[in-house]
């Protein structure tokens, strides 16, 4: 309530002279809905720090009213208002600290103080690792990218599968897990690949590497592939080839039957190369030079 004479405080219901009342833009009569006694009273309760009377300092230093400690003034950031030093109120320690309590409340993620000289904290996996894990970035204030090696790899790849197959990352494991980690063809390599529809862009499965350029090869055309079987198919039915009888291989088996026998026999060398004759290395040398001729042996 106001007249002409002054306005009764809100909260100890005095009539108050106008000038007992601070300034307060947002109200209809410019002034404080309390009177100046009661806000020091709330604010000696409510806020001691901040009503705290700030103790004798020396020239270079200032108190810090969150951790009242006295500081050098270069421990306090800069402040362009009409404070005379043109200095914080809080020291840059105390600065930090809350800035890092309010990130932490809304549940970003907040670099820790412990990291040691020549490692750095990258935000995606949140640990510390050595600078030799991270890559350059020459816009960066110490020249290091924000993410190290692993997480930027990890991202690319997710941002290629989704731009690609439009899966990510998860999506594609329980793909992989589905099929029992297998390929879908073959059902023994180890299934790495997404295989799609060139023409569709549909996912079909996971294949292994083989398998999935053997599709590429046989233009994922099923009428080719089921030729290719039946081709297989018929020659299995056939009586498998004649083995070689050229007078090198007849030689080389010799060579590998002589091996083993001298093997178990040492004597039996001796016995079968005469002294002064050719060895058995010899004659198969012998016998690929007239297969080719007389040209190169090998």
């Amino acid at each position: 309530m106001e007249n002409a004479e002054g306005k009764r405080c809100g909260r100890c219901g005095q009539q108050r002279p106008l000038s007992a009342f601070g300034a307060r833009q947002a109200a209809k009569d410019g002034l404080q809905h309390w009177c100046r006694d009661c806000f020091a009273v709330w604010a000696a309760e409510k806020r001691p720090r901040k009503t705290a009377i700030a103790p004798a300092v020396p020239e270079g230093h200032k108190w810090c009213r969150r951790c009242g400690e006295i500081k050098l003034a270069e421990e306090f950031a800069s402040d362009l208002s009409s404070r005379p030093d043109r200095r914080q109120v809080h020291c840059r320690a105390c600065q930090a600290a809350e800035y890092r309590r309010r990130q932490m409340a809304a549940g970003k993620v907040v670099r820790p103080t412990d990291v040691p000289e020549g490692h750095k904290f990258c935000r995606g996996c949140q640990r510390v690792l050595p600078l030799s894990s991270w890559a350059r970035r020459a816009r960066s204030t110490d020249g290091y990218a924000f993410r190290c090696r692993e997480c930027i790899s990890a991202h690319g790849r997710e941002t290629a599968l989704i731009a690609k197959y439009g899966l990510t990352s998860a999506e594609v494991e329980a793909m992989r897990e589905a099929q029992g980690g297998v390929c879908a063809i073959c059902r023994t390599a180890p299934a790495v690949h997404v295989d799609h529809d060139h023409e569709t862009g549909k996912v079909r499965g996971m294949l292994c590497f083989s398998c999935n350029a053997a599709l590429g090869h046989f233009r994922d055309d099923p009428a080719v592939l089921r030729r290719a079987a039946r081709y297989l198919e018929a020659l299995a039915a056939q009586d498998p080839p004649e083995p070689s009888t050229s007078h090198r291989d007849e030689v080389a088996w010799e060579v590998v039957l002589t091996r083993r026998t001298a093997a178990a026999d040492p004597a039996f060398l001796e016995r079968l190369v005469p002294a002064g004759g050719p060895s058995l290395l010899e004659q198969l040398f012998a016998a690929r030079l007239a297969e080719h001729g007389g040209g190169p042996a090998s």
